[in-house]
């Protein structure tokens, strides 16, 4: 990730920031856009052994700056990929990214999306909450360095009682090959405010989130914090909040997965009240999703 007798990519990348930063928190953003261009097109140009996903990943930044309509986009877009690479050589290998298709790792499956460094594939988020039933609860879903922050307030009034996200994939076809290519879900949460009993749910393309009568794939799970592993043979099928099948998501099954995502309510994955459920305000923050 380096070259003999110079700085490495790590330290280059560090550097840039170092000046960067600074110049964009002092309202500077086109002095920072000018850092991490300088700095992309000397990690491309300069014989870092940067390896293919991490050049692909580099020149790809660059390319859609050319689209990216003010310096403040480009510079968060250079920011993302110079981060990606900055962590790939911190732990000895190069950050695995690709727009286009997951990362791929030796065990089968891949990274579904980084929520702190927008690597993975291209996402696009939404909030469904109670109010499709009459209820009252509300949320939403922001991007933060520390991941994507989920918060709101969940209530039983109305007749509700559940707050979801989804994230659906732009590329359906990477997708479904990432989900073939493991056997679970892993990921990385924290709740930081209210219930730490929440659901993940892998959800079909014929419907969504209590629309439509698809099928969601929920499993339980603690979010206080840490990884958390969650095999397809532990995903239970239900609708509108009803088990309709037997545990665990069939090979065949998921090439009609469309989204995923997470749920906050009072039912548990199988369909019954939940004991751990509490009303009130929530957030879950979200950093990483992926298959293995």
């Amino acid at each position: 990730g380096g070259r003999s007798g110079g700085a490495s990519a790590g330290d280059v990348v560090a550097r840039a920031i170092a000046r960067g930063a600074p110049a964009y928190n002092a309202g500077d953003v086109a002095g920072c856009e000018e850092i991490y261009t300088a700095t992309a097109r000397e990690l491309l140009a300069g014989g870092f052994d940067l390896g293919a996903l991490a050049r692909a990943m580099l020149e790809d930044a660059l390319r859609e700056c050319r689209s990216l309509p003010d310096a403040n986009s480009r510079a968060w877009a250079l920011r993302r990929s110079l981060d990606a690479v900055g962590r790939g050589e911190a732990s000895g290998a190069v950050a695995a990214y690709d727009r286009q298709s997951p990362a791929k790792g030796d065990a089968g499956g891949g990274l579904l999306y980084d929520f702190r460094s927008d690597a993975g594939l291209r996402l696009t988020s939404s909030v469904v909450n109670d109010t499709v039933m009459g209820g009252r609860s509300q949320s939403q879903v922001r991007s933060t360095a520390e991941g994507s922050v989920f918060e709101g307030e969940v209530t039983r009034r109305g007749g509700g009682g559940f707050a979801s996200v989804r994230f659906e994939p732009s590329d359906p076809d990477a997708f479904a090959e990432a989900l073939r290519a493991g056997s679970a879900l892993v990921f990385n949460v924290r709740c930081t405010r209210g219930c730490a009993a929440w659901k993940v749910s892998l959800i079909e393309r014929s419907g969504g989130f209590f629309g439509g009568g698809g099928t969601q794939w929920q499993s339980d799970f603690n979010a206080s914090g840490g990884q958390v592993r969650v095999p397809y043979s532990a995903l239970q099928p239900t609708r509108y909040g009803k088990v309709v099948g037997a545990l665990g998501l069939p090979a065949g099954s998921l090439g009609n997965i469309s989204s995923f995502g997470f749920l906050l309510s009072f039912l548990t994955a199988d369909g019954k009240d939940s004991r751990e459920f509490q009303e009130g305000p929530f957030a879950l923050t979200i950093m990483s999703v992926e298959v293995c």
